[in-house]
């Protein structure tokens, strides 16, 4: 199985934990609007993609269907719409969204810091996403700091901000450094109650070890703790549960464990399909990969019937099979 480092991208952006802000009026219309946005963030948390980005764009017309359409709140649409976006691969439209997002929160001011962080975080991770580190690193560097500022050093979110920012060095080959970062953000994770979080980020670290330190032991053992975590969460269908699996898949192919590897690809083509529909890109990766195993075991069949698949998916290409993350804990500050 080829151990394709893009991958990775699937993951960049890590953890983004709700953030509560300001009490909404009773009128209906933004009781309305509220609504649709809570219901966005809660489909994109649960990996219904579609229904989120329904909701997110309902939630925005309502908004500046307002006679005053508050910047903020709309700010907070175009945020979580915008990252959406990102995370299915949707890289033009996502960063109109979080530039103008951005826009409205810098006119805000300190009231939407924690907002701005994650725009910041988010199109960072875009960033990232199109192979553009040096454009990432000065907007993850300033969310960082803002969110280190507000809540500390030792808060989910900075942890979310470090994985960013590992991903970005890493694109720029710096692997010492990342590899610091990673650890540091199991450090503060492992002091929370989130098992799907941190299995996100153990998933990232086992990544750099698998696929750039070329340490498979110390992948294994991480992606193995990965596992465990998500056993513990309540997201047992999550995508990134199936990057997981593919991941510890790629060890035990390189260590010619076939055996081993293909439960581990049937299950995350199992979710994969799930979460993200049975056209997705990410889909066609993960067959690829099956296809791989099944040449490597001899049953060229078989392999010819899932290449054959993989093949015919739509918008599928070589070259741009990676969608973004699916980091569907990404999300913008909930309105309540």
């Amino acid at each position: 199985m080829q151990a394709s480092w893009p991958l990775q991208i699937f993951f960049i952006c890590s953890v983004e934990l709700l953030v509560a802000q300001s009490t909404p009026t009773t009128t209906s219309p933004y009781s309305q609007a509220t609504r649709l946005h809570n219901q966005g963030v809660l489909s994109q948390e649960l990996g219904r993609f579609a229904e989120a980005e329904s909701a997110f764009r309902g939630a925005l017309r309502a908004w500046e269907d307002l006679p005053s359409p508050p910047l903020t709140e709309i700010a907070a649409t175009l945020n979580g719409l915008g990252n959406l976006l990102r995370v299915e691969g949707r890289y033009d439209e996502a960063e109109r969204l979080l530039r103008r997002a951005i826009s409205y929160e810098e006119k805000a001011g300190e009231s939407v810091r924690l907002d701005l962080a994650f725009s910041l975080n988010s199109l960072g991770a875009l960033y990232c996403n199109i192979r553009e580190p040096g454009r990432a690193t000065p907007l993850l560097e300033r969310g960082l700091g803002i969110r280190q500022a507000i809540v500390g050093i030792n808060h989910p979110l900075v942890a979310s901000s470090l994985d960013n920012l590992a991903e970005a060095l890493i694109q720029q080959r710096k692997l010492v450094q990342a590899e610091a970062l990673y650890w540091k953000s199991l450090r503060i994770l492992e002091a929370h109650n989130d098992p799907s979080v941190l299995a996100m980020t153990l998933t990232k670290l086992a990544d750099l070890y698998s696929r750039k330190l070329r340490n498979l032991i110390q992948a294994e053992a991480l992606y193995q703790q990965a596992l465990v975590a998500w056993k513990r969460a309540s997201e047992r269908e999550h995508p990134q549960i199936g990057l997981t699996l593919t991941g510890l898949a790629d060890v035990y192919f390189a260590q010619r464990r076939y055996a081993e590897a293909e439960p581990l690809l049937q299950e995350a083509l199992e979710i994969q399909e799930k979460a993200l529909g049975p056209n997705h890109s990410q889909v066609a990766k993960v067959l690829l990969d099956y296809a791989l195993l099944l040449r490597k075991q001899r049953r060229q069949r078989d392999a010819a019937r899932i290449e054959k698949r993989a093949q015919n998916i739509k918008a599928f290409s070589i070259e741009t099979q990676d969608p973004g993350t699916v980091d569907v804990r990404s999300l913008a500050p909930q309105r309540r």
